[in-house]
């Protein structure tokens, strides 16, 4: 009756653990998928817009991105940090 009880509680314990490690997996892939999308949409060319228009939509897109990738970077070292922890 013993050996049930205790192999309850561990594995409930090692399906959290390995739930955190496959949302930051999936989080990162999800985060590099839309950074590169950003850039490949950027360069589109919207019908009827004037060239001032077109450069500060270029600029606003220029910025998101960065700031993307800022992010993934951070997510990525928080990430790294947190398997140091572990270990």
């Amino acid at each position: 009756m013993t050996k049930p009880l205790l192999l309850v509680p561990l594995a409930i314990a090692a399906c959290l653990l390995l739930s955190g490690c496959i949302v930051g997996s999936v989080v990162g892939g999800v985060t590099n998928a839309a950074v590169k999308t950003t850039g490949a949409v950027a360069s589109a060319v919207i019908p009827g817009e004037s060239k001032k228009q077109r450069l500060a939509r270029l600029d606003r897109e220029d910025k998101a991105r960065r700031k993307a990738e800022k992010k993934a970077r951070e997510a990525e070292k928080r990430r790294e940090r947190e398997e140091r922890r572990r270990d």
